[in-house]
């Protein structure tokens, strides 16, 4: 018997983002777990990277995996789904000198542009349903999502990850009722949960007060 695994990598492409699912049949030992195929992954990402002209993967998922008779066929893809990444960046512009006179002084005004202006970091967080907030790296939302549900639900991991076209971890855990907070974005994105528990509701406010940002309008009223 032979193992038929799918699995997709995000990977950023000339100023968008694609989710490309692949689908492979290889020779030998049939996986006995999900780790294995996530090893054999691992281990030839960069491979990938090469033989598809990726120029960027921030991450790869297995999507299923099962034993099957089919013939040997190498890594094709199956599907592609693109989106386009925006990130808008004001213009830099030299300081402007403003004149203003009066009868008895001459003042200079500097107007402050964007190279006098502090630039702002903003925390990356998740938030979970008590309002206990975790801070993560740029972009790794779905690295933390996915850590965090195998050490503490595994069981949906894997009926996920089984399935023909599972989603990503991060979404498993919005279902649950966690908020997350893209803060590499001009204006913080703050993606709420379905249903919002009143400690998410005043820990995503305690974080907009904290930065001067306004609230979204769904925890306005």
């Amino acid at each position: 018997m032979k193992t038929k695994l799918t699995f997709f990598c995000t990977h950023c492409q000339y100023g968008g983002f694609e989710k490309v699912i692949f689908e492979t049949v290889l020779d030998g030992t049939p996986f006995e777990s999900i780790y294995d195929a996530r090893e054999w992954i691992d281990s030839r990402i960069s491979e990938f990277c090469d033989d598809f002209d990726f120029e960027l993967v921030f991450d790869w998922v297995v999507i299923n995996f099962e034993e099957t008779s089919e013939k040997i066929s190498p890594v094709k893809i199956k599907k592609t789904i693109s989106g386009k990444l925006v990130f808008k960046d004001e213009k830099t512009k030299k300081a402007k000198v403003k004149k203003t006179k009066t009868k008895k002084v001459k003042a200079t005004e500097i107007v402050p542009t964007p190279e006098t202006v502090k630039k702002v970091d903003y925390a990356s967080v998740w938030i979970d349903p008590f309002g206990k907030s975790y801070k993560v790296g740029f972009a790794c939302h779905e690295e933390f999502a996915s850590d965090w549900l195998r050490d503490h639900d595994i069981e949906t991991v894997d009926k996920n990850d089984k399935k023909s076209f599972g989603v990503y971890h991060y979404e498993l855990l919005q279902d649950k009722g966690w908020a997350r907070i893209l803060g590499w974005t001009k204006t913080p994105t703050i993606v709420l949960p379905d249903k919002i528990t009143p400690k998410v509701k005043t820990a995503v406010k305690d974080y907009c007060l904290s930065y001067g940002l306004d609230f979204p309008e769904r925890l306005k009223s």
